[in-house]
Parts: C-alpha cells; structure tokens; sequence
C-alpha cells in the first residue's frame, strides 16, 4: 500500500486545531495560549515528526504550504508517485475540484467562498496559509520553531519534501 503524509506548517496547525477545538465546543480560551500550543507541539507535531523518521518504509510527503502555491504540479507528482493517470487534464479537474471555492460550495449546499473568507463554524474555517501569525505571539511563535525545527528538517530531508 502507498502511503502519503501531508506536512503543514506547525504554528498553522496550532492555529487549526485552535479553532477545530473552540467550534466543537471543547475549548473556551479565545486566544491560542501558550500552554495549549506547547501542549499540542508535545502531545501531537514532535510525536508524528519522530514517528516518520522512525518509518522505514515509502511514504510520498508533500507540504500542504507548496500544494497551496503550487497545486498543479503537486497533484502530478502525487498522482505519478500513485501510479496513476497524471494527465494535465486530471490534474486540472482534481485541482479546480479540490479548490476551497469548489469544497465550501459544496459543504454549504451551493454557497461557495473565496480563500481568506473566514467562516469559524464550520471546518474549511479560512483556506489560507500563514494565518497563524494573526493568533500566535511573536515570541511563542519564536519557542515553536525553535523546539520543532530541527525535527522537521530532519522529516523533510528525509522523504525530500518540496516546500518552496
């Protein structure tokens, strides 16, 4: 069986959670705290990061970052890693399907919203990378790459991950 790993920038993950967690209804704090982020660094991001580098076998990483910015050839590379058609035209058809308008749009029974259009009572909250540094302090900000960079280096050297 293939495997694949989608890598997301860890303070965005934070971020994701953060709101997952204040739409069900299990988190109060409207602000992302310091001890939730470190819990969530500790409990989640540093496991599944060693994790991967204890794998042995194939896993085909890509950054949910360069997918964003670059979904055509993503896709392609994915669908080629697959062993599957990764004909321009089902790679046009998967991205446009895939689209955040296309998903919201079909979430919402037709109502389709553009990325950066912020609904927090539903998953597809945002569709937009980097919007942690609107709810992450600067210096925990500073206190995440420095506990996780190394690891996740380490990740996307080993499966060579794209990122940029």
């Amino acid at each position: 069986m293939k495997k694949i790993c989608s890598l997301r920038e860890p303070k965005d993950r934070i971020t994701s959670w953060h709101f997952n967690m204040l739409r069900k209804g299990k988190k109060e704090e409207q602000k992302i705290t310091e001890a939730f982020a470190i819990d969530y660094v500790e409990s989640r991001i540093q496991k599944e990061y060693q994790a991967l580098l204890d794998y042995d076998g194939a896993i085909h990483c890509i950054s949910y970052e360069h997918m964003s910015k670059n979904p055509h050839e993503t896709v392609k590379r994915l669908l080629t890693y697959l062993g599957v058609d990764a004909s321009d035209t089902v790679v046009y058809k998967m991205v446009e399907d895939a689209s955040f308008e296309e998903m919201t749009k079909r979430h919402s029974q037709g109502t389709s919203r553009k990325r950066g259009e912020e609904d927090t009572s539903v998953s597809l909250r945002k569709g937009i990378t980097g919007d942690w540094k609107e709810h992450i302090a600067e210096d925990l900000a500073t206190y995440i790459d420095k506990v996780l960079r190394p690891l996740e280096k380490r990740v996307i050297e080993k499966y060579a991950v794209v990122t940029s």
